[in-house]
């Protein structure tokens, strides 16, 4: 029989930064183009929450764990050890994906509420403002 070594906080929460590098192009890109178009800033905005629920899940689902997970030499395993599988992966991840649509849904009515007038001609610093100050 398998003896269960759970991991500390830590090797959790450097899998996560880990994680969240992996995307960090992808969030910069963002950032670089909401000054420019509302409309490629709101598809990459979908386009990014799709490919980490995607890398998560799959991952998760075919691997057990994800690239920052296997950084951190941990594994997502069923009680007594045995593999995660694709439902399993789904469900884990159901909370995550929940929260993502709702943050993608939130950032699309906020930035189609803002006036054009208002959004362009300001600084990304300003942008942000205006994206939290027309959060549903």
């Amino acid at each position: 029989m398998q003896i269960m070594r759970y991991s500390n906080i830590w090797q959790r929460v450097a899998a996560t930064i880990i994680d969240q590098l992996i995307f960090a192009p992808l969030m910069a890109l963002q950032f670089l183009v909401m000054p420019r178009s509302k409309f490629l800033y709101m598809l990459l905005t979908v386009l990014s929450a799709g490919l980490w629920i995607g890398y998560e899940v799959y991952l998760t689902g075919r691997y057990g764990q994800t690239l920052g997970k296997r950084a951190m030499s941990l594994h997502v395993v069923l009680p007594y050890g045995k593999p995660i599988g694709w439902r399993e992966a789904w469900l884990r991840s159901s909370v995550n994906i929940v929260f993502s649509l709702i943050s993608v849904l939130a950032t699309i009515i906020s930035v189609t509420s803002i006036p054009d007038s208002k959004f362009y001609g300001t600084g990304i610093f300003d942008q942000l403002s205006l994206l939290t100050s027309y959060r549903p």
